[in-house]
């Protein structure tokens, strides 16, 4: 044989307890450890010298003249009254991608010489590197540019590449991080409070 006695009324008042614990917070951490990962993420993204422009540019598009850095954003969906909605949290660059993760056309990289669409975008560079290359004028006669604050004129460069810099696969695993020591966190809040 076997017995069990349980307090229906005070294991229902835990449960309250906890639900209005992890509503007053949890859904409010997750949200600011994104927008922790949007600031590391435009922290890291490098600043070019001098304006940045984005491929042909359209102003509507691009916000002429920003720096990609400039263009991190964060939108959060299904946060509305009730805490218990589910929530997601997009952090993107307006620049290069939608919200939905998708490149958007006129930011993919194309070759002046062959007119090749590319696909990647300028933050895969910087993200991922390029090999060396050849860099020639082709809508003008020379290619204008500085080095060590003296103005050059060339009608083609070899270009090292670019190093990669992985701002967004190193943000990726600070957010692993961040969110676990924020589960572990709540399960102690949790358990202390079950424990009440």
């Amino acid at each position: 044989m076997f017995a069990v006695k349980t307090n229906i009324p005070e294991i229902q008042n835990k449960l309250e307890r906890l639900i209005r614990l992890v509503d007053g917070g949890w859904q409010e951490d997750a949200v600011a450890i994104m927008e922790r990962g949007r600031k590391t993420v435009k922290r890291l993204t490098p600043k070019s010298q001098g304006v940045q422009t984005h491929t042909k540019t359209r102003k509507k598009d691009y916000k002429y003249g920003r720096h990609l850095r400039e263009g991190w954003k964060m939108d959060t969906i299904g946060r509305g009254g009730k805490d218990r909605v589910p929530v997601l949290s997009v952090v993107y660059n307006e620049f290069t991608h939608t919200k939905t993760g998708r490149a958007k056309k006129r930011a993919l990289l194309r070759s002046k010489k062959t007119g090749k669409i590319h696909d990647a975008t300028l933050l895969d560079v910087l993200e991922y590197g390029s090999r060396a290359h050849r860099i020639e004028a082709v809508d003008a006669k020379v290619l204008v540019f500085e080095v060590d604050g003296e103005k050059m004129f060339r009608k083609r460069v070899r270009h090292p590449g670019t190093k990669p810099y992985g701002m967004i696969r190193k943000v990726r695993a600070m957010l692993a991080t961040w969110f676990r020591r924020m589960n572990e966190n709540w399960s102690r809040a949790l358990a202390r409070e079950w424990e009440r």
